[in-house]
């Protein structure tokens, strides 16, 4: 039986790296649809786009794979380096983010393909690095049925409310 903490956790953990598959495989398939989204926020300097357009996907699907690899195996060095390693990727995208809605407001996001950039994705990225760092401190507890299926809800659900609540926000108000 796996403590409360470590399911938690890694459950959170997988989560992102189930989104950070996601959005891989977007920056993947269009890196020039990346690299305008970069320009178009204007907070790396032009010399960057290329670069981050190019090597975000990969690190987004090697961090997942090796989540996985790392938890489903056990690996436990891998598990948690991978999962400190995701800690440290969320913690700056919710840097980034909370950056952009700062002082871009209505910037693209590059998130799934989602509008603007959202307090929701803001908070799903910072959400996900503290338990990301605490299962890299915890390590796994090896796999299980409960965690795998919490953490595919738990990543439906986190990759689902930000789009809810760009649609929320874009509906006119209604009459009382």
């Amino acid at each position: 039986m796996v403590d409360v903490l470590t399911w938690a956790a890694w459950t959170l953990t997988l989560a992102g790296g189930l989104l950070l598959a996601g959005a891989a495989l977007g920056h993947l398939r269009d890196s020039a649809m990346l690299r305008a989204t970069l320009a178009a926020q204007g907070l790396l300097p032009a010399r960057q786009h290329a670069l981050v357009s190019v090597t975000l996907g990969p690190v987004e699907l090697g961090l997942a794979v090796a989540l996985l690899l790392g938890w489903l195996l056990p690996l436990p060095l891998l598990a948690r380096v991978a999962a400190l390693a995701t800690a440290l990727l969320m913690a700056a995208f919710a840097g980034y983010l909370a950056l952009l809605l700062r002082r871009r407001l209505g910037a693209p996001c590059g998130c799934f393909g989602s509008g603007t950039v959202s307090v929701t994705a803001v908070a799903r990225a910072a959400l996900i690095a503290p338990f990301a760092l605490l299962a890299a401190v915890l390590g796994p507890a090896g796999p299980d049925l409960v965690t795998a299926a919490s953490a595919v809800l738990v990543a439906a659900m986190l990759w689902v409310l930000p789009q809810i609540s760009a649609l929320s926000s874009e509906r006119p108000p209604t009459a009382a």
